[in-house]
């Protein structure tokens, strides 16, 4: 008994042939082993689809490292001359250095370091940091600097909200310090989320109110009571104390951690006695310089972004971050001031979505409107579905490339699929119209299937290759180009590369099954199935309209 309907057993012996066995007879012989192998490939593309990161575009890394200093209270001039040129002249050595550019604000200083294209971060950074400690020397009350690496995901925060109170009275830049320790952290302990910043609030310091006659009058200067507060507000270790055979470590603890400490310090002695901060002046436990605002619908607000981790998949990061903020009205909030409200007013999800969903429409309508001309020319229903298998199973599995590369789901590796699409028909429209010259010659549905692939494989080889050709350099681009769409090469290659592997595998499988050699009794009938074999007559007037067409332009004679 023959093991493929219409296939004779001369024909299946020479499949079972093990020295005439290739892939296009294992692929006819095997029909059942490739519809597994089309069932794997599906799979596992759903299951990379569902698994892959989603952001709204592809991550592009900058290699640039941003130095930041600070020197509270100093002017752009003091922090130049005393930070940045000091900074400048070390860090001008550094390795695959591009361009160096600096700035100074009101009591802060940052310089951009912008090197090559392919420099190794890592080893920027390190000498970034290597170069800074070579730095002779800070004023006594300058910051450490902070290095950080510019990073494509720290550019969009992915989430903004906005902390308002219903209490119109209330100073909601009180809360800061609060916010900062107690609805901070629950943000940033979402997975996903690198940075959770605030805007609009004011830390609550110490100020020391000095009157400068009662100064004047003891003959202190204001060196002389900063050094005094600066060199009091420390802890300092004493050393070891042997006790027998104990060790007993010693330590002073001179840190302020109350305001009655600070009036209590002694700023100089004189001859009437010691002189103390409180005898100088007011010591107030108050809030920091207004120096910016917020407001929300015309009310005071602190406002909080979230920055995602590179690579994180956004949709899944923003769903966790709706739960938090419910989380933090109903738990936390109540236990700072009666009446906040954290409300979301930002969420990157809804462009993406809108963004998304506008590719994969088109994806679709591509689809089948490829499908759609395929059957206009076709006006068969079998050969139209076999060439129509290579959409599906090109584009699916293109997903499993994309997650084995490391890459995202976005508009661009979207609208490289979406691209794609008219490619992958094009081996498989080849190799059935091949087919089917087999079939008009007489032969049996498998050795046309045989015959006909194995005449054009090579050709379409070439075609794809060509296609690939032309995408692939774009994979290898380093600057910034080259990494927004280098997703569209990938998509474009592995959709083109799997469409090749359907063209000589399964289509000449489906193809032995489900086509008829010329000749053979029709299995449809009906006035329905002819309507749909001639497109409802729409076949007919288009080939009357094209036959005018070149009537008219046919030249006399």
């Amino acid at each position: 008994m023959c093991a493929l309907p219409g296939f004779c057993r001369a024909t299946l012996a020479a499949y079972d042939d093990p020295h005439t066995m290739d892939y296009i007879r294992f692929a006819i012989a095997n029909p059942v082993k490739v519809s597994v192998g089309v069932l794997l490939v599906l799979l596992f593309g759903l299951i990379a689809l569902f698994a892959i990161p989603v952001q709204l575009t592809p991550d592009v890394d900058k290699p640039i490292i941003t130095v930041e200093t600070k020197w509270t209270g100093r002017s752009p001039d003091e922090v130049e001359r005393e930070i940045i040129e000091e900074q400048e002249e070390k860090l001008k050595g550094v390795s695959n250095l591009k361009k160096m550019t600096s700035s100074c604000s009101q009591g802060s200083g940052e310089i951009t370091l912008e090197f090559y294209i392919g420099t190794e971060m890592s080893r920027a950074l390190q000498e970034v940091s290597d170069k800074l400690r070579e730095v002779p020397e800070y004023p006594d009350d300058v910051d450490q600097p902070v290095i950080i690496a510019a990073d494509s995901a720290l550019e969009n925060p992915i989430a903004w909200m906005v902390l308002t109170c219903e209490d119109p009275g209330f100073d909601i830049q009180s809360i800061y310090d609060d916010v900062d320790k107690r609805v901070k952290p629950f943000l940033e302990r979402v997975e996903g989320v690198s940075q959770v910043n605030i805007y609009g609030g004011r830390e609550r310091q110490v100020h020391v109110q000095i009157d400068p006659r009662l100064m004047a009058d003891r003959g202190i200067t204001f060196n002389a009571l900063r050094e005094a507060l600066r060199l009091e507000n420390v802890n300092v270790s004493a050393g070891d104390l042997a006790e027998g055979r104990l060790d007993v470590r010693v330590r002073t603890v001179g840190q302020y951690d109350n305001i009655q400490a600070i009036r209590k310090t002694i700023v100089a002695y004189t001859d009437g006695g010691p002189v103390r901060v409180g005898d100088l002046g007011e010591v107030v436990f108050t809030l920091e310089k207004r120096r910016s605002f917020v407001h929300s619908k015309g009310r005071p607000a602190l406002a909080i972004n979230a920055i995602r981790e590179t690579g994180a998949n956004v949709v899944e990061v923003m769903a966790q971050l709706r739960e938090r903020v419910d989380e933090i009205n109903m738990q936390v909030l109540p236990g700072i001031e009666p009446g906040l409200s954290l409300n979301q007013v930002y969420d990157e999800t809804v462009y993406i979505d809108d963004a998304l969903n506008l590719v994969t429409e088109n994806l679709w309508q591509g689809g089948l409107l490829a499908v759609g001309v395929l059957a206009l020319f076709l006006r068969k229903v079998r050969p139209t579905f076999i060439i129509s298998l290579a959409i599906p199973i090109s584009v699916i599995g293109t997903f499993v490339a994309l997650v084995v590369f490391g890459r995202n789901l976005n508009v661009v590796s979207l609208a490289g699929l979406a691209f794609a699409v008219g490619l992958v028909v094009d081996n498989a429209i080849v190799v059935l119209e091949n087919i089917d010259r087999h079939l008009g010659m007489g032969k049996s549905a498998a050795e046309a299937a045989y015959d006909g692939t194995r005449e054009v494989w090579a050709a379409i080889l070439a075609s794809t290759l060509t296609t690939v050709i032309v995408f692939l350099p774009v994979i290898f681009m380093q600057e910034e180009a080259g990494q927004l769409f280098r997703d569209i090469s990938l998509a474009v290659c592995f959709a083109v590369m799997l469409s090749l592997l359907v063209a000589v595998t399964v289509i000449p499988s489906a193809a032995a099954r489900l086509l008829r050699p010329v000749g053979a009794p029709a299995l449809e009938h009906g006035a329905r199935v002819r309507r749909i074999q001639e497109l409802w007559g729409l076949t007919a007037v288009m080939s009357g309209a094209a036959h005018n067409a070149f009537a008219a332009v046919r030249p006399p004679g």
